[in-house]
């Protein structure tokens, strides 16, 4: 005689919930590397959140070629072949490009949403030979709109970023935005 054991489902899911709380193993920060694409904000440069690639990492700044040179102009940056210098002292975050996504299943349940609800919405009475229900002209709107908006949605890429670490505390002298003067950089 085989016998056999009922684990309740219940056990099952409390297991899975277990495992998916547990500790994932600690990743290393990004690397800032030639070559990676980074977001950098430096309010004593003037920079919010302006995006380059990063072409050297020298002992106390980045030099950096902007994505969109105009960003770095407006903060009185001038880029040349080279780069926009950044001293290190002066950037209050630093990101790195770790990868990028698109918004397909966004797309598509708002356009669902939206073009089947005016669909549904205006669909009329029947007075013809072929007449459909307004939740029949609800569905076929819907599946209209997400698949427009998840076409919409496949082109609309957005960045994923990981902030690198700057190191501890620190207190430094940094350029005044307009370059006339010095400034004091506090970070703890």
């Amino acid at each position: 005689m085989t016998r056999t054991r009922r684990i309740p489902i219940a056990a099952l899911a409390g297991l899975g919930i277990l495992g998916w709380l547990a500790p994932l193993p600690a990743q290393a920060p990004p690397r800032l590397a030639a070559g990676a694409r980074v977001r950098v904000t430096a309010p004593f440069a003037g920079l919010k959140a302006a995006t380059g690639t990063v072409r050297a990492v020298l002992a106390g700044e980045i030099v950096v070629e902007p994505d969109y040179p105009g960003a770095w102009r407006r903060a009185g940056l001038r880029p040349d072949s080279a780069g926009v210098g950044v001293p290190l002292d002066s950037v209050r975050s630093l990101d790195v490009a770790v990868g990028s996504h698109r918004h397909f299943l966004a797309g598509a349940g708002v356009g669902a949403l939206l073009l089947g609800t005016v669909s549904a919405a205006s669909a009329a009475d029947c007075t013809g030979f072929i007449c459909f229900s307004p939740a029949a002209v609800g569905a076929a709107g819907a599946l209209a709109g997400g698949l427009l908006g998840g076409l919409i949605g496949v082109l609309i890429v957005t960045d994923e970023w990981e902030s690198v670490p700057l190191g501890g505390d620190r207190i430094s002298l940094v350029p005044a935005p307009d370059g006339r003067g010095l400034g004091v950089a506090i970070r703890f």
